[in-house]
């Protein structure tokens, strides 16, 4: 993931961490891509879910689908549809899905957002590490 970015305001800089949210729902990608749109955000990305052979014959590794927007003004909202699995074997909250949000250059706009999807998708942000 990304560091840390340094948002220029009138008074002072001030840094902003981006943040992430394990959500115990999975909602619809059309009416997230919906919602996000109506804020000013385009779909910039989009990867299908896959399906990974285990390399020792258990369950097989599911990546769930990718979905990136973006606003035009550097903020980034990244969207996982389904659970996901933790690479180096870091433990994961339980989850059905999970989101990221990065600043952009509007730091009050970041933080409407947070609480915007927060209360309409029941999120809650912790940054990142």
């Amino acid at each position: 993931m990304r560091s840390t970015r340094t948002i220029s305001t009138a008074n002072a800089c001030t840094t902003v961490p981006p943040c992430q949210s394990f959500c115990q729902s999975c909602p619809s990608p059309g009416q997230l891509t919906e919602h996000l749109a109506r804020l000013g955000f385009g779909l910039t990305l989009h990867l299908k879910a896959r399906l990974y052979p285990s390399t020792n014959k258990c369950q097989p590794i599911v990546q769930p689908a990718q979905y990136h927007y973006g606003d035009g003004q550097g903020t980034e909202v990244i969207y996982l549809s389904g659970e996901d699995r933790a690479e180096d074997k870091e433990a994961l909250l339980r989850h059905a899905s999970r989101w990221w949000i990065y600043p952009g250059r509007d730091h009050a706009f970041y933080e409407r957002l947070m609480r915007t999807l927060a209360s309409r998708y029941g999120l809650t942000w912790t940054p990142c590490e």
